[in-house]
């Protein structure tokens, strides 16, 4: 990605960038659609070392980009899709594999991936172009075998034998729509600003390294009590509100823009990461159906956005008509993302153990466990034990009526019980007593 963002295509009307999140977001789609095949031949090494040679067949189109003309047109669209399809596939994979560890593990290692990620950047920026691209010739091969081997090593065991839960989870439906309205709002706020939001390299970079970091250390020093919800509730309207407001027409200015637009899409994404690893790992739900559908939404969402602010551009000839029509369309979707980021539903997810421990206890079986507990401590009857269960589930309780199909009257009445009997006034309450139960 940074060897692409270092080359100068000459045929940029079709929109190098475009084409490359449509592709990557198409591959993602039709993975999660065939998430049951792709599984199956998801350990096999040919699957990453078909990857490796995409992602160097794709270095080696762009390099014989050239000059211009109608050659290096086709050219520079067959680079982007090839190397499109190669990165999606790999990436996904990649967090599919990571839903072999327990959540808190599992987000770890995603974080410090990401971490370590930030001082590539860095290093890329700041070396010679010659030696960046030396090392891109022969990078994708050993990536890809890193990836194959890595996830052999991961442990087999606590993958279950039986398929994953194909439904789409309420709270995992609302990370889809958060990553495809944070996908098309940053496209569109880049163009007001009139400048890609990475393309100031290493000073973008770290926004998202100090949010990053700060998560990393927050999980590693207080593990599941590291209250992530309330880190993002207050750090993300102070990081959007410098987003969208700081002008980019300063060298100051851009760089607040910079640092505090990286920040932003680094919470959201977090979140989005930590809520999708949390319903993957703990109760079961196909992975590469949930990220490939959440990812791919986000991608071809990039695209649209992209498409959004050319058509802005077209229509609007003055240039302060122009930079106030798209920050509007930006404040907008950006005030929507605050609705589906601001969820109890969601951050309740993280508020229990879900560390495991010696005995390697089945994350599922550790929370029947725990609702049973709080059950008999609690005098909750079998069918308020039963919802107790599908609300740390994620389940919302329109979700829980229609489950176990009965009137809403009685799914406020049981809601009443369960909350007198446990002295507590929110699902979120709840969620926490049943935490040390």
């Amino acid at each position: 990605m940074i060897v692409g963002s270092l080359l100068s295509f000459p045929a940029m009307a079709l929109e190098r960038h475009g084409v490359f999140y449509l592709v990557e977001g198409v591959t993602m789609i039709a993975m999660a659609l065939a998430a049951s095949r792709i599984r199956r031949i998801a350990g096999r090494g040919a699957v990453y070392g078909a990857a490796g040679a995409m992602l160097v067949c794709s270095m080696i189109l762009a390099m014989m980009v050239g000059d211009g003309g109608s050659t290096a047109t086709v050219l520079t669209v067959a680079e982007a899709i090839i190397g499109g399809v190669a990165a999606s596939a790999l990436y996904l994979l990649i967090l599919d594999a990571l839903c072999r560890l327990s959540p808190v593990v599992s987000v770890i290692v995603y974080l410090a991936g990401m971490i370590l990620s930030f001082y590539l950047i860095v290093l890329c920026y700041a070396l010679p172009a010659d030696i960046v691209f030396a090392v891109a010739w022969v990078m994708p091969l050993p990536l890809c075998l890193a990836a194959f081997k890595g996830q052999a090593l991961l442990p087999q065991d606590v993958v279950s034998a039986e398929p994953g839960r194909t439904e789409m989870p309420h709270s995992a439906r609302k990370v889809v729509v958060l990553l495809a309205v944070l996908g098309f709002t940053f496209t569109v706020k880049e163009s007001a600003m009139g400048n890609m939001l990475f393309s100031s390299g290493s000073m973008s970079a770290l926004g998202s390294h100090v949010v990053e970091a700060g998560f990393f250390l927050g999980i590693v020093f207080l593990g599941d009590k590291f209250r992530y919800a309330d880190v993002v509730r207050y750090t993300l309207p102070v990081a959007a509100v410098l987003f969208l407001f700081v002008p980019a027409d300063t060298d100051a200015t851009k760089m607040i823009s910079d640092v505090s637009g990286a920040a932003f899409y680094s919470l959201v994404m977090i979140y989005a990461i930590f809520t999708l690893l949390v319903l993957c790992v703990r109760y079961r739900y196909e992975s590469l159906r949930l990220i490939g559908f959440a990812f791919g939404a986000h991608y071809i969402c990039t695209m649209l956005g992209n498409v959004a602010s050319h058509l802005i551009n077209a229509f609007a000839t003055d240039d302060l008509v122009r930079y106030y029509l798209l920050l509007a369309v930006a404040l907008v979707a950006v005030g929507y993302m605050f609705f589906l980021v601001v969820d109890g539903d969601t951050f309740s997810l993280w508020s229990r153990s879900f560390i495991v421990g010696e005995e390697q206890v089945d994350p599922a079986t550790a929370l029947r466990n725990s609702c049973e507990a709080l059950a008999q401590k609690r005098g909750l009857t079998s069918r308020e034990e039963e919802i107790v269960l599908l609300i740390a589930e994620g389940l919302t309780f329109p979700d829980i009526q229609e489950r176990l199909c009965v009137a809403e009257g009685t799914m406020k009445t049981h809601r009443r019980n369960i909350y007198a009997k446990c002295g507590v006034h929110s699902k979120e309450a709840l969620l926490d007593l049943l935490n040390h139960s």
